[in-house]
């Protein structure tokens, strides 16, 4: 059908002015989000950033993946939203905390999202949803693990550095 739809509008010059206007209509198709997150967050898109919480945009319609953040709270994890077209799409977030627990070798070095946590071993490290970064080191050993941690859930670690083989 490809084909033969751009043949006829080569021929008749209209339909192809028709199709060209009815494409780019839905190119620019436009939408608001109005977004508010507890803790406030930074916005970002693939088109970009979009700004600090509370905040309300002008987006392509469409559904879009937003990645919140905020550095200082260790606050990292995306969001879809779907902007409709000449409307508003109006969302309130409020972020829940989870617990860490980290059981490594006495007084090796934990940090979390790069700050320094503390010696372990770690108990009840509240932390955000998301997505976070654990690197614990120990006698210049290091061990490290991205994970993901849902609202409410408690998570622990057992870090265990094997002393290395004697030969």
């Amino acid at each position: 059908a490809g084909p033969a739809t751009v043949a006829q509008a080569g021929v008749d010059g209209d339909a192809g002015t028709d199709a060209g206007t009815d494409a780019g209509a839905q190119a620019i198709a436009m939408g608001y989000l109005d977004l508010t997150v507890d803790p406030r967050v930074d916005v970002s898109y693939p088109g970009g950033f979009l700004g600090r919480t509370p905040l309300s945009v002008s987006l392509p319609a469409g559904r879009h993946v937003f990645t919140l953040t905020n550095a200082v709270l260790g606050i990292q994890l995306s969001r879809t939203f779907t902007i409709p077209a000449n409307g508003r799409n109006a969302q309130q977030l409020y972020l829940n905390k989870a617990f860490l627990n980290v059981r490594a070798p006495k007084d090796a070095i934990v940090t979390l999202d790069g700050r320094l946590i503390g010696a372990a071993p770690v108990e009840e490290q509240d932390v955000y949803e998301g997505t976070h970064q654990l690197l614990v080191i120990a006698n210049g050993a290091r061990w490290q693990k991205t994970f993901k941690v849902e609202p409410g859930q408690r998570i622990s670690f057992d870090v265990d550095f094997e002393a290395p083989p004697e030969e």
